[in-house]
C-alpha cells in the first residue's frame, strides 16, 4: 500500500471533502487504509489585519489615517475577488471530484506524485458560468476602472472547470442573450422618441426640469396606446359613406305619423346636421376648430358609430359591446399604469423618511447634477444649492424656536385666514363668470360664439392662477410650501370651472322630451348630445393649448427679450414646474372626460402633446431661467402623478353616472334606443350561459361587494409595496450592521496592538533603566 503524504507535510489549511454518494462503510474503509487529511484549524477562519504596527506609526503622523483603514471605507468591489457561492441555481459553483486508485507495487516517490496530482479541493474551483457571472457583477460595481480590469484579469486567469454537453449549450445561449440585450440597450437611444432632446435638456437645466418633458413623453405614449385600442371600433363600427338610403327614410318619416322612432330620429339628425363634403374652404376650417360639420361625421365622435352586429373575419362583431369594452380596457390599463408610477412615490417617501437625518449631507454630496454641461446653468445650480441650504437652516431655526412663537402665530394666522377667504371668493367669482358666459351668444360670428365659454375658462385659469401665485407669497410659507399651496389652489380652480361647465351641460341634456320629439325642444337639447359633449371638450382642449402657445411666443418671449437687454429684475421669469405640470394634467383630465364621447380624442392629445413638448422646450431655454431651488426629478413627477391619479378618479364619476342613469340619444350612437347604457350590460348578462350567470350571481350577491373588493385590493397593493420597501430597508440596515461590526473588530485589534506596543516600550524602558 502506498503511503499518503503526512498531514504535517500538507498545508495547514488543506482539507479533503468526501463525495456525497459515499456510503458509511466506504468511509470507514478509506479511513483505515489511508490517513485522513487534517482539517483546517480555527486559526484559518480568524480574520486578521496585517501591518498593525506599521499603521500605528502612520497614525502618529496622521490621526485621520485610521478612518481610511476601516473595512466599511474600503472598496467594496474588492470583495468580488472572493468566490461567493450562493444557494441559487444560477450561482452555484460546481466542483468535480476525481478518484484514483493507488495500486500495489507503486514506489513511495510515485505515490507522492500521484497524491500531488489530486486537485486542491479547498480552492473549490468554479466553472465557466459562475466565472462569467462574477465578471458581469464587476461591471456594476462602483469602483475604479483599473480595479475592474485587475479583478477581471484575475478571474479570467484563474483555473475553472469547463462545462460540457447541454449545460455548455444553455450557458452559451444565455451568454448570447445577455449580449444581445446589452447591445439593444446601447442602441435604443437612437430610435427612442426625444432621447436627444431630453439629454440636452438635462445638460442645460438638470433632471428636475427634464422630468416635466419625460412626463410629457409618458402621456404621449399612453394616448398612442389608446388610439390603437380604439382602432378596431373604427374599422368595424363606423358607418360608411352617406348615401341616398337615409334620404328615402327621411321621406318616409315625413309621411309617417310616428316620427320619433329610432330610424326616423337618426334620419332627422343626419339630414339636419350633415354639411357638404370637406373641401379647402371656410367651412372646413370652422369644422376643424369647432368639431362640428364634416368632422362630426368622422370616427372622431360618438355619433358615427352604428348599433348592432357587423360582419368581421372571425364572425359577427357587436359594435355596442365592443365600444363599451374598449373604453373599459382604456380606463383599466390607465389605472394600472398610474398605480405603478404612484407606488414608486410610496417607496421613495419611505426611503427618504429613513434618511431624513442626513438632509445636509445628501444635499451637499448628492445635490449636484452631473448632467449639466452649461457654465451659466452650473452657476445657477450652485446658487440653488446654496439657497436651499440657507432655507434648511432657516427651517431648523424656526423649529428650534418651537416652530413659531405666540406673537408670530397671532400675526400669521389672521393673514392666512383672510387670504383663504379671498381665494374662496375668487373661486366663486370664477364659477359665476363661466355660468354667465354660457348664455352669451354671438350670432354674427360662429367661431366666437363657439369659443366664448372655452376661452373664458382658459383665461380664468391663467389670470386667477396668477393671482393665487402672488397672494400666497404673503402667507409667510417657505419656498416649497408656496409651490404646493399654489399648485393645490390652481388645481381646485380648474376643477371648479370644469365642474360648473359640466353641470350646465347636464342641465341642458337631462331635460325630459315630449312623446313626439326625438330630443327636448324646451331645453334645446341636441339630437346627438354625446357628440355635442365631445365637441365641447374638444374645444376646451384646443383653446387651452392655443392660449399656451400664444402666451409663450407673444408674451413671455418679448418679456425675456427685454430682460436680457434691460436687465430689469421685475422682467425675470422663472420656469415654474408646477404650472407646466398642471397644464399637462389638465389636458389629460379633459382626455379622460371626453374619450367616451369622442373615442379618438387621444389622437388629438398625441398631436398637441407633441407640439407642446417643443413649445415648453422653447419656453425653458429661451424665455425662462432655471428654478431658484433644487428640484428633484423623481419628487416632481411622483407628486404630479398622484395628482393625475386623483383627476383620473374624478373623471370616472360623470362617465359612470351617464352610463348608469342618463338615457342615450335616440338619433345616433351604438346605444340608441336603450334606456341607459347599463341596460346593455344587463341584456348581455342575460344572454350568457346559465352556469356563468349563476356563478357571477353567487359571487356578487351583495351590492357593495365589488366596491369593497376593489378597496381591499388597493389597500393590499399599497401595503405590499410598503412591505417590499421595508424589506429593502432591512437588507440595507443589515449590511450596515455587518460593516459596523467589522469596524468595531478592526478598532479593537488596533487598540490591542497599540496597548501591546506601549507595554513593550515600557518593558524596554524599564530594562534600560535597570541596566
Amino acid at each position: 500500500m502506498a503511503r499518503v503524504k503526512s498531514p504535517k507535510q500538507r498545508p495547514a489549511y488543506f482539507r479533503i471533502r468526501n463525495s456525497a454518494n459515499m456510503s458509511g462503510g466506504e468511509r470507514k474503509k478509506r479511513i483505515t487504509q489511508e490517513q485522513a487529511w487534517e482539517e483546517a484549524g480555527s486559526e484559518f477562519y480568524q480574520e486578521s489585519y496585517p501591518g498593525a504596527l506599521e499603521d500605528l506609526e502612520v497614525l502618529k503622523r496622521d490621526p485621520n489615517h485610521l478612518k481610511t483603514l476601516l473595512p466599511s471605507k474600503q472598496n467594496r468591489g474588492a470583495a468580488t475577488n472572493r468566490r461567493v457561492h450562493e444557494t441559487k441555481a444560477t450561482m452555484k459553483c460546481k466542483t468535480r471530484y476525481q478518484t484514483m486508485t493507488v495500486r500495489k507495487g507503486t514506489t513511495g516517490a510515485n505515490a507522492e506524485i500521484q497524491v500531488s496530482l489530486l486537485p486542491d479541493l479547498s480552492e473549490n474551483l468554479a466553472n465557466e458560468e459562475s466565472t462569467w457571472e462574477e465578471i458581469m457583477k464587476i461591471k456594476a460595481t462602483p469602483i475604479h476602472m483599473s480595479q475592474k480590469k485587475e479583478l477581471k484579469l484575475k478571474l479570467q486567469s484563474a483555473e475553472t472547470f469547463r462545462l460540457q454537453g447541454l449545460k455548455q449549450f444553455k450557458w452559451q445561449r444565455r451568454k448570447l442573450w445577455q449580449k444581445c440585450k446589452a447591445h439593444f440597450r446601447e442602441n435604443q437611444s437612437k430610435w427612442r422618441l426625444w432621447e436627444g432632446s431630453l439629454s440636452s435638456l438635462e445638460a442645460y437645466t438638470g433632471t428636475g426640469v427634464s422630468s416635466l418633458f419625460r412626463f410629457t413623453k409618458w402621456l404621449l405614449c399612453v394616448n398612442m396606446f389608446t388610439v390603437l385600442l380604439m382602432y378596431p371600433n373604427y374599422l368595424l363600427g363606423t358607418k360608411k359613406q352617406y348615401n341616398s338610403s337615409q334620404q328615402v327614410m327621411w321621406d318616409l318619416c315625413d309621411d309617417h305619423n310616428d316620427t320619433t322612432s329610432i330610424e326616423c330620429c337618426a334620419a332627422t339628425y343626419e339630414n339636419s346636421s350633415r354639411w357638404a363634403s370637406p373641401e379647402i374652404d371656410l367651412d372646413t376650417a370652422v369644422g376643424l376648430l369647432t368639431g362640428a360639420g364634416w368632422l362630426e361625421w368622422t370616427a372622431f365622435f360618438y355619433g358615427t358609430y352604428a348599433r348592432g352586429n357587423m360582419k368581421a373575419i372571425l364572425g359577427d362583431y357587436n359594435v355596442s359591446i365592443g365600444y363599451l369594452v374598449s373604453n373599459f380596457l382604456f380606463f383599466l390599463i390607465t389605472f394600472i399604469l398610474i398605480c405603478k408610477n404612484v407606488t414608486k412615490t410610496v417607496r421613495h417617501k419611505i426611503m427618504e423618511r429613513e434618511n431624513g437625518n442626513y438632509l445636509y449631507s445628501n444635499l451637499i454630496f448628492g445635490g449636484w447634477d452631473y448632467c449639466l454641461q452649461n457654465e451659466i446653468n452650473a452657476k445657477m445650480r450652485q446658487k440653488a444649492i446654496f439657497t436651499q441650504l440657507k432655507h434648511l437652516l432657516d427651517l431648523e431655526l424656526s423649529q428650534s424656536r418651537g416652530h413659531r412663537d405666540k406673537d408670530n402665530n397671532l400675526r400669521v394666522m389672521p393673514i392666512r385666514l383672510f387670504i383663504n377667504v379671498i381665494v374662496l371668493a375668487l373661486l366663486v367669482t370664477s364659477g359665476y363668470i363661466v355660468t354667465l358666459m354660457l348664455h352669451v351668444t354671438y350670432p354674427w360670428h360662429i367661431l366666437l360664439s363657439e369659443y366664448s365659454v372655452p376661452l373664458t375658462i382658459a383665461l380664468l385659469n391663467r389670470i386667477v392662477g396668477f393671482i393665487f401665485e402672488k397672494i400666497t407669497l404673503i402667507e409667510n410659507y417657505n419656498y416649497f410650501n408656496v409651490l404646493r399651496v399654489t399648485a393645490l389652489r390652481c388645481l381646485i380652480l380648474r376643477l371648479t370651472n370644469l365642474t360648473v361647465f359640466m353641470f350646465s351641460l347636464y342641465s341642458r341634456l337631462n331635460c325630459p322630451r315630449k312623446y313626439n320629439e326625438c330630443a327636448s325642444a324646451a331645453c334645446n337639447t341636441p339630437l346627438c348630445w354625446e357628440s355635442y359633449v365631445g365637441q365641447q371638450i374638444y374645444k376646451l382642449i384646443i383653446s387651452d393649448v392655443l392660449l399656451q402657445v400664444f402666451l409663450t411666443f407673444f408674451l413671455h418671449f418679448p418679456r425675456s427679450f427685454l430682460y436680457k437687454h434691460l436687465h430689469c429684475s421685475s422682467l425675470r421669469q422663472e420656469f415654474l414646474l408646477f404650472q407646466h405640470y398642471l397644464d399637462l394634467v389638465y389636458l389629460q383630465l379633459l382626455g379622460f372626460l371626453g374619450i367616451f364621447y369622442a373615442p379618438f380624442l387621444p389622437l388629438l392629445l398625441c398631436l398637441l402633446l407633441f407640439i407642446l413638448f417643443y413649445v415648453k422646450k422653447f419656453a425653458c431655454i429661451y424665455n425662462c431661467v432655471p428654478p431658484l431651488r433644487v428640484h428633484y426629478g423623481f419628487r416632481c413627477s411622483a407628486h404630479f402623478m398622484s395628482i393625475l391619479f386623483l383627476c383620473y378618479v374624478l373623471s370616472l364619476l360623470p362617465i359612470t353616472y351617464s352610463i348608469l342613469y342618463i338615457m342615450p340619444s335616440r338619433s345616433c350612437g351604438p346605444f340608441k334606443g336603450l334606456l341607459s347604457v347599463a341596460h346593455l350590460i344587463k341584456d348581455t348578462y342575460t344572454q350568457l350561459p346559465v352556469w356563468i350567470t349563476s356563478s357571477i350571481t353567487h359571487m356578487f350577491n351583495t351590492p357593495y361587494f365589488l366596491l369593497i373588493s376593489i378597496i381591499l385590493l388597493l389597500v393590499l397593493y399599497y401595503y405590499h409595496n410598503v412591505s417590499v420597501t421595508n424589506r429593502e430597508m432591512v437588507q440595507i440596515l443589515k449590511k450596515q450592521l455587518i460593516l459596523e461590526g467589522q469596524d468595531k473588530q478592526f478598532l479593537l485589534d488596533r487598540l490591542s496592538a497599540f496597548i501591546k506596543q506601549q507595554q513593550d516600550k515600557q518593558k524596554a524602558a524599564m530594562a534600560r533603566s535597570v541596566n
